[in-house]
């Protein structure tokens, strides 16, 4: 550093763990997905996403007749505030990845090691200026969304880990008004709906700009949507029409 430069500002974020505290999370659960991919360690696993900024892993027997109590596996803890959603993205028939949101305004694209007892390899993803609060995913398209405080719903590119769409900045005439609290897609991503703390739910194509359909109704802010989505819209459009047609033309 040269002499009289001012010294760049860093954030530190440090997590004090009670070493008697036990084992899972410290406070509430968001969030939950499973799996029984080898990748992840095989069996059935359940996933669990909490407001103490990790994600628990828990080997349980799905047999009924043979069930013992869920085992801890693996603790993943590289967010730093409220982990809010999980997605698992398969390829090939396997969970690939388990991707994560949180209010520390990332999300992270955790990977399987492959190695008994070596941590998921975490990717993080940023763009979002507010907390992140939901996701979806859409297997045959490969897109995920991501739906924010910020009011935006952003699309994103997996294997560049890039956004690569979305409904437009805050502000924009096709964003909402206020805090997006869920998502839903059809496997396609051909139709993706938000809803917000506006009290809307939105429809909307990612693959284009147009076609956004506002549902208007609930008087309080809408926190679900239930996946998958299997409506089918068909929007006509008519250039300049005639206000008053010539009924004999």
């Amino acid at each position: 550093m040269s002499a009289g430069s001012p010294a760049k500002a860093r954030k530190v974020t440090m997590t004090l763990v009670d070493a008697t505290a036990g084992t899972g999370h410290r406070f509430g659960v968001c969030s939950l997905a499973s799996t029984s991919a080898a990748a992840w360690g095989g069996g059935s696993q359940l996933l669990s996403a909490g407001r103490d900024g990790t994600i628990c892993a828990w080997k349980y027997s799905a047999d009924a007749a043979a069930a013992a109590a869920p085992e801890l596996s693996f603790v993943l803890e590289d967010h730093t505030d409220w982990v809010n959603d999980l997605v698992l993205v398969h390829e090939g028939g396997q969970a690939a990845a388990l991707v994560s949101c949180s209010s520390d305004t990332t999300l992270k694209v955790w990977r399987p090691s492959g190695q008994a007892g070596q941590p998921a390899k975490c990717h993080t993803m940023r763009r979002h200026t507010d907390y992140v609060k939901a996701l979806a995913y859409a297997p045959q398209a490969r897109l995920l969304a991501s739906a924010s405080c910020d009011r935006t719903v952003l699309l994103w590119d997996l294997h560049t880990l890039q956004p690569c769409g979305g409904s437009g900045a805050a502000g924009d005439a096709n964003s909402h008004r206020d805090s997006v609290y869920c998502l839903a897609t059809n496997p396609t991503a051909s139709l993706l709906a938000s809803g917000s703390v506006d009290n809307d739910v939105r429809l909307w194509d990612p693959r284009s700009a147009e076609g956004h359909f506002t549902l208007r109704g609930h008087t309080d802010a809408v926190t679900t949507t239930d996946p998958p989505l299997t409506l089918t819209l068909t929007l006509t459009l008519t250039s300049n029409p005639d206000p008053n047609p010539n009924p004999n033309p």
